[in-house]
């Protein structure tokens, strides 16, 4: 950010945001004359432009340089993370992390400021700086849950896999496009269940495992799983179940379920060592799923 330039002054006010990374210092005043407004909460990587009193820092900014290490605020690759832009998600080790205020106006005026993505702020203790809003692992919230109790899933994408061991829980997202289970790279399956579960506007995604169950593995007997408007796609087992490996006699409902671009040893789509009673499908798309031997689409024992 540059401000001014011969002597003509000029003026930059800027608040709860992060500016760092550019290459040289992040803030230069080209000229006396121009003024840098701080409204606070900020993350200032390089001041050194700025330095000897051009721009005054308020109380919770941070800045590095002038003498004082350079600030990395630890941002991801510019991706799609949900909403209608890309952007560049914070690690839950970055400074800006829980930097602002901790009220939905993240101390800059009377409304409320969602970030980018429309997701509300704070998420956890308080605002973050920037344009992207940490939200708490779903893992987090999964744990926190009562047996038989419901999870409201806030929108966002879930670069994480998730294990739903506690029997009954209700995964409810608002719909598979604005709340994704993202387990690209991560050699673990999407979603790992021990128990009983129902999925509710989610999609499951990116996940690429040697063993059974890319997507979705249900693993113990007699389970009862229900999905209802959930999307599972481009899952890569190399073994069974490149998007759903069912355990023997566990009970599989899905409404309104689209299921495409798996990928397995048997059973591209599915993988399910339940009875055929036992599988009840209404409105439910199986398609360009893979397998390399046997059942592209479903593969039952």
């Amino acid at each position: 950010a540059q401000a001014g330039g011969a002597g003509s002054g000029g003026a930059i006010a800027i608040g709860g945001s992060i500016l760092a990374g550019n290459g040289a210092d992040d803030c230069n005043l080209g000229d006396a004359a121009a003024v840098a407004l701080s409204q606070d909460y900020n993350l200032i990587g390089d001041l050194s432009g700025c330095a000897g009193g051009l721009l005054a820092l308020q109380a919770n900014d941070q800045a590095g340089g002038d003498g004082a290490a350079v600030i990395d605020p630890l941002l991801g690759p510019l991706q799609d993370n949900g909403g209608p832009a890309r952007t560049q998600a914070l690690d839950p080790a970055s400074p800006a992390v829980d930097s602002g205020a901790s009220d939905p106006t993240c101390g800059l005026g009377t409304a409320p400021f969602a970030d980018q993505r429309g997701i509300a702020r704070p998420q956890l203790a308080a605002c973050d700086a920037g344009a992207f809003e940490l939200e708490p692992p779903l893992q987090s919230l999964i744990d926190a849950a009562a047996p038989g109790g419901t999870v409201i899933v806030p929108d966002g994408i879930y670069n994480e896999s998730i294990v739903l061991a506690n029997s009954g829980i209700t995964l409810q997202g608002s719909d598979p496009d604005n709340v994704v289970i993202n387990a690209t790279g991560l050699g673990t399956p999407g979603v790992t269940a021990t128990e009983s579960f129902t999925m509710i506007g989610m999609r499951v995604t990116g996940a690429n495992v040697s063993g059974q169950g890319a997507g979705i593995r249900i693993i113990g007997s007699a389970l009862d799983v229900v999905l209802d408007n959930v999307r599972i796609d481009n899952n890569v087992s190399a073994s069974l179940g490149g998007g759903i490996f069912a355990d023997i006699n566990s009970r599989l409902t899905a409404t309104n379920v689209q299921i495409d671009n798996n990928s397995a040893l048997d059973g591209g789509g599915i993988y399910t060592g339940t009875f055929a009673d036992s599988i009840v499908f209404d409105n439910v798309q199986i398609l360009s799923n893979t397998a390399t031997r046997n059942g592209g689409g479903i593969y039952a024992e």
